[in-house]
């Protein structure tokens, strides 16, 4: 509901029972929680040592997917901060411990993490190589949601690139599922980024149908929310 300070004082409070009753494999879950939230609210360095300290946790637990997790989230913190090398490398270190255990969803979702970062950087080939890597695990997997998603990472990435054709190719699809899935948030964004491909074409006409369409679905998810 937005209210972000009242939020982070019930985690605080949650933090300082479960520290004096030395919970450790409950303490970590809401120190990633708060510095999730920080995340969300830019408050980056409070996200940083919340991150740090939920890490912590999950090391002396010798807890693996907790500790791959937190090397996700708080790349993420660091991408916000224009450090795109530390990113990419906690994605890296992330990914590589999911590989040891066998999570191939968890695998997938950092090399769209790092896929993202090289749309950042303008390196659309590195992009779609993680990007089609990450569609294969989740094809594998049978998990439509995630596979929408790739789809349309990938519509981004070559809408950057200027590969017009594959950018519309990988949004419809990515559109045709969401559909399916009942998942207009993303359709919007889909139809955000079609939008945006028609104009780079010079096709305004079907840019302007494109952005009318993400318009009437925002309009759907205020009236629903």
């Amino acid at each position: 509901s937005g209210k972000y300070d009242v939020a982070a004082r019930n985690f605080q409070e949650s933090i300082s029972i479960l520290e004096h009753s030395n919970r450790k494999e409950k303490l970590a879950p809401v120190y990633n929680d708060l510095a999730k939230l920080y995340r969300k609210t830019r408050d980056l360095d409070k996200a940083l040592v919340n991150y740090n300290k939920a890490g912590t946790i999950y090391r002396q637990l010798k807890d693996t997917a907790g500790i791959a997790m937190i090397l996700n989230e708080s790349g993420v913190v660091y991408e916000y901060m224009d450090d795109y090398r530390e990113a990419i490398n906690r994605y890296t270190a992330s990914m590589q411990l999911a590989e040891k255990s066998g999570d191939s969803l968890s695998v997938s979702y950092s090399l769209s993490n790092i896929a993202g970062v090289y749309v950042i950087e303008k390196k659309y080939d590195l992009a779609e190589q993680n990007l089609l890597r990450c569609l294969r695990i989740r094809e594998g997997l049978k998990d439509s949601f995630a596979i929408a998603l790739a789809y349309s990472d990938l519509g981004v990435a070559m809408n950057g690139k200027g590969d017009y054709k594959k950018a519309m190719d990988y949004l419809a699809m990515s559109n045709r599922m969401a559909e399916k899935l009942k998942y207009p948030e993303l359709q919007s964004n889909n139809y955000n980024e079609l939008s945006s491909v028609a104009q780079r074409q010079g096709d305004f006409q079907k840019a302007f149908e494109f952005f009318t369409r993400r318009t009437r679905l925002r309009d759907s998810l205020f009236a629903l929310e």
